[in-house]
């Protein structure tokens, strides 16, 4: 975590990252920009596919580069969740019934229209989809069927960790304070929630 956190901080300091200004602009403002034509390219995953902008240009897709100088691009599969069953649940068929549903053709379909891609190996190229979603789409499936794709697994903080996750990491990159000792801040949160009883109670799902 110390390594990660410090590498997107000298990223940053050396201009990679929206040339030292990324802590300066929303996640709506940057898609204004790059619909604008202002901005050249923009870094962002499927879920910018379904978003209603609709520029007067050609959108290009590319896999994300290497953060490694000898690494070849790859594609970052994000893995943020999963269906599945609890062993104790009381509803496995019921449950199973429900998750089956979403392997449907047409909840595949409707899903991949959003920018979507679940599961990952559809065939979407028979699929009426928007020029952009059908691009990008394809590019995904076509990288993952030659071997050229990574995964990014999202993990989930704790409440208060949360809170401050996003709010105060623009501290660790303008130098405000080290990798060590924000990770250590955050730490110090999760310990304290999870001694107020504040972590999300999963044992019924």
């Amino acid at each position: 975590m110390v390594e990660a956190v410090q590498r997107f901080s000298d990223f940053w300091n050396k201009g990679y990252l929206s040339d030292k200004k990324s802590h300066a602009i929303s996640q709506e403002d940057s898609m204004q920009l790059f619909a604008q034509g202002k901005a050249a390219m923009k870094l962002d995953g499927t879920w910018a596919l379904a978003s209603d902008i609709k520029p007067n240009f050609e959108i290009g897709f590319a896999p994300f580069p290497s953060w490694k100088p000898d690494g070849q691009p790859v594609i970052p599969l994000g893995v943020g969740g999963g269906l599945t069953i609890n062993a104790k649940s009381k509803y496995k068929d019921q449950v199973a019934e429900l998750l089956s549903y979403f392997f449907h053709k047409e909840v595949v379909e409707a899903m991949a229209k959003h920018g979507i891609p679940e599961p990952i190996n559809s065939d979407y190229s028979n699929m009426d989809l928007k020029p952009n979603v059908a691009s990008a789409l394809n590019l995904i499936t076509g990288a993952a069927a030659k071997g050229e794709t990574g995964y990014v697994a999202w993990s989930y903080g704790s409440p208060s960790v949360v809170e401050v996750l996003e709010s105060e990491f623009a501290s660790v990159y303008l130098k405000k304070t080290t990798p060590e000792k924000w990770l250590e801040k955050l730490q110090k949160l999760k310990e304290k929630d999870i001694k107020d009883n504040a972590l999300y109670n999963l044992s019924n799902y």
